[in-house]
């Protein structure tokens, strides 16, 4: 009888193991066959960005730091400048900015007034 129970046990334990290795198996299957590409893609097939920056009087910032983001090397991305009501010379800074780099684009927020 105990040969009997201790059969069926081992059998059951076979069974069980034999379907989890199936079950990780199938589970992770797709990291044993990764493909790592190694050329990188080309530059067309890159997808366009854009870069959002909020700006309230920051014209100091904006014309020490923009020009680094506008002259980044990649292929398809357009910066936005939100100039949220500013009161210094950050309108200037960013209209010369702009004659000078075509994807530069900027929002300029209307002063806010009660009702």
């Amino acid at each position: 009888m105990s040969t009997d129970i201790f059969l069926i046990e081992s059998g059951l334990i076979v069974i069980i193991t034999a379907v989890q290795l199936t079950a990780w198996l199938v589970i992770y299957r797709r990291v044993a066959y990764y493909y790592h590409p190694t050329e990188a893609l080309p530059f067309e097939r890159w997808p366009s960005l854009t870069v959002i920056v909020c700006a309230r009087n920051e014209a100091e910032n904006l014309q020490r730091h923009l020009p680094h983001i506008l002259e980044q090397d990649y292929p398809h991305y357009d910066v936005l400048v939100v100039d949220d009501d500013s009161r210094d010379s950050t309108s200037q800074v960013l209209s010369t900015l702009q004659a000078r780099y075509s994807h530069l684009h900027v929002l300029r927020v209307a002063p806010k007034t009660l009702p």
